[in-house]
C-alpha cells in the first residue's frame, strides 16, 4: 500500500498544473499527495477566487475516503482574498466539512511558515495583477508580516496557463530580484502555480535569505499538522526544520 507514512490531500484549481509535480519532488518514500480539483473561469481575480473558495469546501470530501492525514486549500489567492475575516470563516467552514481531519489552506500556510522562521519584513513576489497582490499585502499585514519590497512577475493580468509559463531560470532571476531591499529578512513567493520545490537550496545559499513559497509552506503545514514522521526532501530552510528535527 502507498502512503503508509502519510498521505495528503490537497484541493487544488483544475488548471493548475504546478503543484502535483512539484509537491512529488519533495515526496519521502511512504508518503502521498492526492488531490481534488475545483473548477473554476481559470482567471485570477476577485471574482473569480471567491467562486472558488465556495467551491474548495464541497470539495473537500473528495478527500476524506482517502483518510489523509492533513488536507489544505491549496490557491493561495482563492484563500487570502477578501483579508483575514474571510479567511478565517473559509477555514473555519473547512474544518467542519473535514470532520476531525486537520486543515490548512496556502495563505495560512505561508503565515505560518513566515513566523516559525522569524520572517517580519518580506520581499514578496506574485505573478498577480496589481489588485490580488494588493489584497496579498494587506492580508499579510493583518497578520503582522510587513513587506518592504514587492514585485510582480507579469506586468498585466494572464489566464491560469500563462501564468504557470515560467522556467526555472526566469522564477530564479526573478528572485534574486527581490532582495534588492536590504531590510528584507525572508522572501515570500505566493502562487502554486510556480515550481519552486528545487529553488531553496540553490539560492538560499545565495542569496542569504530564507524563501517561503506557497508549496513549499503548504507541504511544511501539512506534515506539522499530520504529524508526518517521513521529512520532505530538499526545500531549503523551511523544510529543514522538519528534517532536522527542530522544535515547531
Amino acid at each position: 500500500m502507498y502512503g503508509t507514512a502519510g498521505r495528503v490531500g490537497l484541493i487544488i484549481l483544475d488548471s493548475d498544473l504546478t503543484i502535483e509535480p512539484d509537491m512529488r519532488r519533495l515526496l519521502p518514500d511512504a508518503v502521498e499527495i492526492h488531490t481534488a480539483r475545483v473548477s473554476y473561469p481559470n482567471r485570477v481575480t476577485q471574482e473569480n477566487l471567491r467562486l472558488a473558495a465556495e467551491r474548495a469546501v464541497a470539495a473537500l470530501a473528495q478527500l476524506l475516503p482517502i483518510r489523509p492525514s492533513a488536507i489544505a486549500w491549496a490557491c493561495t489567492s482563492g484563500s487570502f482574498i477578501g483579508g483575514k475575516a474571510a479567511h478565517e470563516l473559509l477555514l473555519d467552514q473547512l474544518r467542519r466539512a473535514a470532520g476531525g481531519v486537520p486543515v490548512t489552506t496556502a495563505s495560512g500556510a505561508v503565515v505560518a511558515a513566515c513566523r516559525h522562521l522569524g520572517i517580519q519584513r518580506p520581499a514578496v513576489g506574485t505573478p498577480y495583477s496589481e489588485q490580488v497582490t494588493s489584497e496579498l499585502l494587506a492580508f499579510l499585514q493583518e497578520h503582522d508580516i510587513m513587506p518592504v519590497a514587492v514585485e510582480r512577475l507579469h506586468a498585466n493580468e494572464m489566464d491560469d496557463y500563462a501564468l504557470q509559463d515560467v522556467s526555472d531560470v526566469r522564477l530564479a532571476g526573478f528572485l534574486r530580484q527581490l532582495v534588492c531591499a536590504p531590510e528584507a529578512d525572508g522572501i515570500v513567493l505566493s502562487c502554486t502555480g510556480l515550481a519552486t520545490a528545487t529553488l531553496p537550496r540553490a539560492l538560499e545559499p545565495e542569496l542569504g535569505l530564507p524563501i517561503v513559497s506557497s508549496n513549499l509552506a503548504i507541504a511544511w503545514h501539512c506534515w506539522r499538522l499530520g504529524g508526518i514522521s517521513a521529512p520532505p526532501l530538499g526545500g531549503g530552510a523551511l523544510i529543514q526544520t522538519l528534517q532536522t528535527g527542530v522544535p515547531t
